[in-house]
């Protein structure tokens, strides 16, 4: 009985950072009165399978895509294709190399987390004379997405953090595992 569509397709259903994904997809299904449909591929290499879903939405009569691509080149065309069929379209996590979308700006984005970050520090009553020294942990350095968050938090912090408080040198990678980030 919904008046649209809204088609969720994921690149990956594995790791604690998809399983947020997918716990936020469903609740916001919940919350709207609108026809949601979660899929995806099981690992990210599996771009045909990707396409194919992509494809099946639009057979569909699909509103809207919410769509963590694969592949930033191998997405492009079939991104058109929705563009062209007047399909609203937002990327979550990555980016392709068009503009036939709606998208996080990583880069504000990260400029967010350092500013939350630095106010954070200094409600837990650091000031800026204390020394601290501030990690950096990664799912992936592969996505774009992920760099350009980084350089947003780095551009910001170097703008606005009190001179003793720094960066440490050493990105950690943790592949999205909760527990090798805390280990971390």
């Amino acid at each position: 009985g919904s008046q649209e569509k809204i088609y969720v397709i994921l690149k990956n259903y594995n790791g604690d950072y998809w399983k947020k994904v997918i716990q936020g997809v469903t609740k916001a299904a919940e919350q709207i009165d609108e026809a949601v449909y979660l899929g995806g591929i099981d690992n990210e290499t599996d771009v045909s399978g990707q396409i194919s879903l992509i494809e099946k939405a639009q057979q569909q009569g699909a509103d809207g895509i919410l769509l963590a691509p694969a592949n930033s080149n191998a997405l492009v065309e079939s991104c058109q294709e929705i563009k062209n069929q007047n399909i609203s379209l937002v990327l979550i996590d990555s980016s392709i190399n068009s503009d036939a979308y709606y998208m996080t700006g990583n880069m504000e984005a990260g400029q967010i987390a350092a500013r939350e970050m630095l106010s954070m520090l200094s409600e837990q009553g650091n000031t800026d004379q204390d020394p601290l020294e501030v990690g950096i942990l990664l799912s992936s350095d592969s996505s774009q997405a992920m760099v350009n968050r980084v350089s947003g938090f780095l551009e910001y912090w170097a703008k606005y953090a009190p001179e003793k408080w720094t960066i440490n040198q050493d990105i950690r990678l943790n592949g999205g595992d909760v527990e090798n980030a805390q280990a971390d």
